[in-house]
């Protein structure tokens, strides 16, 4: 549960990283979303986005809804 569905905060939890060390390596373009290279944290992720972090993992986005007070539900599976 996060949120928002920013990069940075999915990213962060999913992989379980700081979310300022994902920010970092988002900005050093080590971080793709869908296979293209982002240097934005703020892109908003979608069910079916493929997250990969060089030297941390791979996040599948399987779902995103949202909890009754408003938060941000991702179901993801990460590989390492």
């Amino acid at each position: 549960v996060e949120s928002s569905t920013r990069l940075d905060a999915i990213g962060s939890a999913g992989l379980g990283i700081s979310r300022s060390r994902m920010g970092k390596a988002i900005e050093a373009g080590q971080v793709t979303v869908n296979f293209k290279v982002v240097k934005n944290s703020s892109i908003s992720l979608k069910a079916g986005d493929v997250v990969m972090a060089k030297s941390v993992g791979r996040l599948d986005l399987l779902d995103v809804g949202e909890t009754r007070k408003g938060k941000v539900r991702a179901h993801v599976r990460k590989t390492v």
